[in-house]
């Protein structure tokens, strides 16, 4: 009995809902492109061809030179002598203020002052927080 060859011969994958894949689409010729590009092409050329011809059209009338005027410049007032008293004023008054003592309300207050990971930092973060005239807790 012969052999058979089956390479190149295998069917032709299938997609998902077993129908066959379309062939590829024809190549077009942009003829679409093309025609819109002549347009602009022609709408730019009419376009310029009227500006240029507003130009010429509406060329502004010759200007005359004149002689400048001349200026007749004032002298400026003098520049008066601003004497402030406030300083000496300020040197001589004496401010009181009275200051209320405070009274211990019982409300304290709570503040996160870090998030470490291990215990030496935080113990670190205390010792400066104690430097500074505060007391601080380490929670775990």
């Amino acid at each position: 009995m012969a052999r058979k060859d089956y390479a190149g011969h295998a069917p032709k994958p299938r997609n998902k809902r077993g129908a066959k894949k379309a062939p590829p689409a024809k190549k077009k010729r942009p003829v679409l492109a093309i025609l819109l590009f002549l347009m602009l092409a022609i709408g730019l050329g009419y376009f310029l061809a009227q500006v240029s011809g507003t130009a010429e059209k509406a060329q502004p009338a010759p200007i005359t030179k004149t002689p400048p005027k001349k200026l007749t410049v004032k002298p400026l007032p003098e520049k008066p002598k601003e004497e402030w008293q406030y300083p000496q004023d300020l040197q001589e008054k004496e401010v009181i203020v009275e200051i209320p003592p405070q009274q211990d309300t019982g409300i304290r207050y709570q503040m996160q002052c870090g998030s470490f990971r291990q215990r030496a930092q935080a113990e670190s973060m205390k010792a400066t927080i104690a430097f500074q005239g505060y007391t601080a807790n380490i929670r775990h």
